[in-house]
């Protein structure tokens, strides 16, 4: 009544993101209090295991059909391609468990682990999670903020708290911690299936949608997509691998224990503007160049300065968020934050103008610089691993990082100008700024109390710093999905 729909809409995935921001830091600490090391460190090669699957056989699916999702919603088309999107899943599940059976009894990944409980990781990690995924996902894209908001965050503290169940009964390692999630996950789908299914049906009109056109169509856009997810795999996710080939197991826990203390609520800032905006994003894209340039455009001086700014933020509360957050076997890596933070940086940015290669049906061009940086990431991890895992794998990572966001601002100048918002960056840096005071002098705060009035002192400063940054692209946004 008194805000209009955009503020309404950024307050409620707001209020979703603040819950799963504080997820992300619950949940590392009692990870961490619970897991070991070396059961950290085969939690995060299960996660990639099914993050492969998800790469190879169904990412590039989910893109295209975020991109189509609006149009296929319109021509009442959207219950069809959903059946056939299912069959495709279930057909690829048997001899995807199969190969991974197999690659398991020849090489393994890295880490010990049963035939049964790598079929449960695969259905979980591929199958489960990517419908689940959409299925969540479908509900932003369809305006139901509200409703989003709320099984995302059922999903994040419903698996955690399945999570320590199974470990506290059953049995500590990351077997059972992983099948939380799933389990979770399941149950939702399940429950949430029928009135999905009833809400594309409401939709649905009798036209008969053209499958052939549309295959050909999902194989045009995504065979570039199946080369650059692989490849993006090996830069970014493939490094629990690594660890487990080349390091072990206990490194590979702290390591990546402390790179998300920066990673992760990096990445859930991130998510409160990909949730809001995208949207709205490719709801008002559609063949004009100039139009995807000006949507493009919009968004990157919305976001680009403002993840600057969180990041300053992040990295001064870093010693802070060791101190209460990490289990005592895990404190000596909290200075893995920083490089985190740095990190998330270069994927936003890179993601951004993989954004503009999508809007405009190119996505050929983020196959070489993700070759490169991939080439780069795994050469470097392969080197650096035995000599220094920890320190190693963070020079490892970024480098990647950094020459994969560099090659694709060069190749995305082929299909529009880049424009990049140097004054809003500078303008965040500076205001921001004083969180590197805060970053080596928290360490001589004495008292809880003194960390307590520190730490909400700097959360004031970053709210007062984000709604400066933030307040003209507010008050220029015109356009928005509705909310239900």
């Amino acid at each position: 009544m008194f805000l209009n729909s955009d503020i309404r809409n950024l307050i409620i995935v707001g209020i979703g993101r603040v819950s799963q921001i504080l997820f992300s830091l619950v949940s590392i600490k009692i990870a961490t209090t619970l897991l070991s090391p070396s059961e950290m460190g085969r939690q995060n090669i299960f996660l990639a295991i099914g993050t492969i699957c998800m790469t190879l056989f169904s990412t590039p699916l989910a893109a295209f059909w975020n991109r189509r999702f609006h149009g296929w919603k319109d021509s009442g088309n959207l219950l069809e391609i959903t059946k056939y999107a299912l069959i495709y899943m279930a057909v690829l599940l048997l001899p995807i468990s199969l190969i991974g059976v197999f690659i398991n009894n020849i090489v393994g990944f890295g880490t010990q682990v049963s035939a049964g409980w790598l079929i449960w990781i695969i259905f979980g990690g591929f199958f489960l999670s990517q419908i689940s995924n959409t299925a969540i996902t479908s509900f932003n894209l369809w305006g139901k903020r509200v409703i989003y908001v709320i099984v995302s965050n059922i999903v994040l503290w419903g698996g955690l708290l399945l999570s320590v169940v199974f470990i506290r009964n059953l049995e500590n390692n990351a077997e059972w911690w992983y099948s939380g999630t799933v389990v979770i996950k399941l149950f939702l789908l399940v429950l949430l299936f029928p009135s999905i299914v009833f809400k594309l049906q409401k939709k649905t009109t009798k036209h008969k949608v053209d499958i052939s056109s549309e295959w050909e169509s999902l194989w045009q856009f995504s065979s570039p997509l199946i080369v650059y997810s692989f490849v993006y795999f090996l830069q970014y996710q493939s490094y629990p691998f690594l660890f487990g080939f080349r390091a072990d197991v206990v490194s590979l826990g702290l390591f990546s224990v402390g790179l998300n203390l920066g990673l992760n609520p990096m990445r859930m800032f991130s998510n409160l503007f990909e949730e809001y905006y995208n949207p709205i994003f490719y709801s008002r894209i559609n063949s004009n160049p100039e139009q995807i340039r000006d949507a493009w455009n919009q968004y990157v001086k919305a976001y680009l300065p403002a993840i600057i700014a969180f990041g300053f933020f992040v990295i001064g509360i870093s010693p802070l968020l060791a101190k209460i957050l990490l289990g005592s076997q895990f404190q000596s890596v909290a200075w893995l934050a920083i490089w985190g933070v740095i990190l998330q940086v270069c994927v936003v940015s890179y993601s951004l103008l993989n954004m503009a290669s999508h809007a405009f049906y190119q996505t050929k061009l983020m196959i070489m610089p993700t070759i490169l940086g991939a080439f780069f990431t795994v050469g470097l991890l392969s080197f650096l691993l035995p000599i220094d895992p920890l320190l190693g794998g963070a020079i490892a990572v970024l480098t990647g990082a950094f020459i994969n966001l560099v090659g694709m601002a060069w190749q995305i100048k082929k299909v529009m100008p880049v424009s990049i918002p140097w004054k809003l960056i500078l303008i965040a840096s500076t205001i921001s700024a004083p969180y590197l005071v805060t970053f080596w002098g928290i360490n001589l705060v004495q008292g809880n109390i003194y960390l307590v009035l520190a730490f909400v002192g700097m959360v004031f400063y970053a709210l007062i710093a984000q709604l400066f940054l933030g307040k003209e692209w507010l008050r220029n946004q015109s356009q928005t999905l509705p909310i239900e």
